[in-house]
């Protein structure tokens, strides 16, 4: 019982401190004990993510998942319902930073990538697919700590105006 109210004052403490979503998503993301769903949600209803874009326009969305083609099809639909979605801790850099935790593609996955570099709303995705394809690799999700994307996107909060994160 006692963890539970310690919970609820957390959660209460959380409200209060900060009503700015950015500064909220990161609160959540800093306290995260699984991935899976931290930052991108492709669970998520449709609906809900489109009903957040038209109640908050200038906010950006991240999605962050597995570093393999079905993941990047995920991405691509989101671009197509939502516009403006970025991919976050998905790029090279992060493959090579988690060498040992690479998978093997299997062929379906690699004529898959294939495809996908045809993609017109994954243009800035072709050096990670093509990362993919020489590599022969991908990566999954649960291979980079959710520390790793709150460090990416304060990193985007010094180097991208539109993301104000602790303001």
């Amino acid at each position: 019982m006692a963890k539970n109210d310690d919970n609820e004052r957390q959660r209460k403490a959380d409200r209060e401190q900060s009503h700015e979503p950015a500064a909220r998503l990161i609160q959540l993301a800093q306290r995260a004990t699984r991935p899976t769903g931290l930052l991108s949600s492709p669970a998520a209803p449709e609906s809900k993510l489109s009903k957040i874009r038209a109640g908050a326009p200038e906010l950006p969305f991240f999605h962050w998942d597995d570093l393999d083609v079905g993941r990047l099809r995920i991405l691509a639909h989101l671009r197509k319902s939502l516009v403006e979605v970025e991919p976050l801790a998905m790029g090279v850099v992060v493959c090579d930073f988690h060498l040992r935790r690479l998978q093997p593609l299997n062929p379906n996955e690699r004529e898959g990538l294939m495809h996908l570099r045809a993609e017109s709303l994954l243009i800035d995705c072709v050096e990670l697919i093509d990362h993919l394809l020489k590599t022969d690799r991908q990566l999954e999700q649960e291979a980079v700590k959710a520390r790793f994307c709150v460090k990416t996107l304060q990193l985007k909060q010094l180097t991208t105006r539109d993301i104000r994160i602790n303001d």
